[in-house]
């Protein structure tokens, strides 16, 4: 390989912070804003080259800053909302303790399913996003109760149905790879009486 020429896992590796001369970090925006000047420097006599490898430097740390906005956000939102996620998830339990104890079989189906909706919610809510409560809900004497109160139970409703699919998706995937083993295991068997059929081994076969 040519000197200078970058193979494709340069560019896959996760950039990082990079170090001046004079001992400081460069951050991953610095060294962004760095090579947006240079490419839009209209007086420099910058070769193609070069200017190829800067955008596909350009765009590797523009996707390393990416993923660590989006890890830093995930992080917040979980300490953010940790202790208000643990309380409803108490609640839950006992509401699901509660529904074991009813006689009427239909309901007490009825409501261990919603209470078991209600821990998927909790448990797959989307991770980088502000958590909306299960249970809370806006003042009744607040003049601007209907509309507040509508967005709330539209927007709870619309992660519910998110968190939902995400778990059908999750079960499907779960009973396909069963299938496959199972699948597998049968024709791994057909195999081996076929071979033996073909060697003549009957007592094998019986």
């Amino acid at each position: 390989m040519r000197s200078g020429q970058a193979t494709l896992s340069q560019w896959d590796v996760e950039a990082k912070p990079s170090k001046r001369p004079n001992g400081k970090t460069r951050t991953l925006k610095n060294q962004m804003r760095s090579i947006q000047r240079s490419l839009l420097n209209t007086k420099s006599r910058m070769r193609p080259s070069e200017r190829v490898r800067l955008q596909r430097k350009f765009e590797r740390i523009n996707a390393s800053q990416s993923k660590r906005l989006e890890r830093l956000t995930i992080q917040k939102m979980a300490k953010r909302y940790k202790e208000i996620r643990f309380i409803e998830k108490k609640k839950v339990m006992r509401l699901m303790k509660r529904a074991r104890k009813i006689k009427n079989a239909k309901n007490r189906t009825l409501e261990l399913k919603k209470a078991e909706e209600m821990l998927d919610y909790i448990y797959h809510y989307p991770p980088e996003k502000k958590y909306i409560s299960l249970f809370r809900n806006y003042n009744m004497s607040d003049p601007k109760y209907a509309g507040q109160q509508r967005k709330l139970e539209r927007d709870r409703a619309r992660i519910m149905n998110q968190t939902k699919a995400l778990v059908r998706s999750l079960s499907v995937v779960t009973d396909l790879d069963e299938g496959f083993k199972n699948r597998s295991m049968a024709e791994f068997q057909k195999e081996i009486v076929a071979e033996e059929r073909a060697k003549g081994n009957l007592a094998f076969i019986s």
